[in-house]
């Protein structure tokens, strides 16, 4: 079952233990996105998918991807 967080309107979580301690979150936004942890701290990671989800929603993930990838034109200059 899905659980939604009232700072996060238009997400919801599923947490699934996919083997002994071992926890997976899935975040899906209903306009598109979606946010994919897994760890084996329960709170950890469901703490980071909700950090996660609501960079994507300030675009501060779009910032950060960009910023991770390699130059297209093959410079290594920032």
């Amino acid at each position: 079952m899905a659980t939604v967080f009232p700072e996060l309107p238009g997400w919801r979580f599923t947490v699934t233990e996919r083997s002994a301690s071992v926890y997976e979150v899935v975040a899906h936004r209903d306009r598109g996105g979606s946010v994919t942890l897994s760890g084996v701290d329960y709170d950890a990671v469901l703490e980071q998918a909700l950090n996660d989800a609501a960079a994507m929603e300030s675009g501060q993930a779009a910032e950060a991807t960009r910023a991770l990838s390699p130059d297209p034109t093959g410079s290594e200059e920032p």
